[in-house]
């Protein structure tokens, strides 16, 4: 459970934030389950051209999340990205590549810098959104790679509904999970 908002300063600035509900199932049979930590970010488009966008962002995701439990890791990561994307026979397709400055629990002030990596197809039919995923970080020295895929579809205006299903595509990711939502936007797009 959590709350997303993406809120577009104008048509070349977006800026997003999440919260959750994190519950995780342990081995031993019990659940341990809490706040999560507070994500912000931000996006903006630099380069439009006719047949491909450019943009730069960044975010950050902070020590919100009780880290006793292991809901949370008690430091601060910071991601830096840039992003391609174009369109294709109807179908928005975009490309992420950046860093992700990952703080380490083990390790008092200290860092981990892993590769991100993102992939992105998506498209309209009807008043339908489609929308599949792929990416995370790849491995490092400390920390192994993390890439997840998702795939998911929502509709709706003002009033949206939609649906995804993620997939982990490493060890270390998630081995799934199921997100459902209800939202409202000012704006239809």
């Amino acid at each position: 459970m959590g709350v997303d908002f993406r809120w577009r300063v104008s048509e070349r600035v977006r800026m997003d934030g999440a919260w959750s509900w994190v519950r995780d199932d342990l081995p031993a049979g019990h659940a341990l389950h809490g706040a999560g930590d507070v994500e912000l970010g931000v996006w903006a488009g630099l380069v439009e051209h006719p047949s491909a966008a450019l943009g730069l962002g960044w975010a950050v995701k902070l020590p919100n999340a009780a880290d006793e439990g292991e809901l949370g890791t008690d430091e601060t990561d910071v991601s830096v990205f840039s992003t391609l994307s174009t369109s294709l026979a109807g179908v928005e397709l975009s490309a992420l590549g950046g860093v992700a400055i990952l703080g380490d629990p083990n390790r008092f002030a200290n860092q981990d810098d892993a590769a991100l990596l993102g992939l992105e197809a998506a498209r309209m039919v009807g008043p339908v959104h489609l929308r599949s995923t792929a990416g995370g970080t790849l491995g490092t020295t400390r920390n192994p790679a993390r890439l997840s895929g998702a795939a998911g579809l929502w509709g709706g205006c003002p009033y949206r509904l939609g649906t995804e299903v993620q997939v982990g595509l490493t060890p270390a990711a998630p081995d799934w999970g199921v997100r459902t939502w209800v939202g409202w936007g000012a704006g239809c797009d």
